[in-house]
């Protein structure tokens, strides 16, 4: 995992969407912007988000056909 502080205090993490570097429910929220499509497993990226999330996910599909969810 790589951190980089970028201005405005904002900690962008460069990691495996699969695997997620943070602790069970360390985020009110996660969003999933247009990367579902994009990933070999769509169920194992909304688990992990679901795991570091404690109130909702916000997620959006652009082509939805695309994703790999049947």
């Amino acid at each position: 995992m790589q951190l980089r502080v970028v201005k405005n205090g904002i900690i962008i993490v460069n990691g495996d969407a699969e695997s997620l570097p943070f602790s069970d429910n360390e985020f009110d929220v996660s969003f999933l912007l247009e990367i579902i499509e994009h990933v070999k497993n769509p169920f194992k990226v909304m688990q992990e988000a679901k795991r570091v999330s404690s109130k909702k996910i916000i997620c959006t599909f652009p082509y939805f056909a695309r994703t790999n969810i049947k």
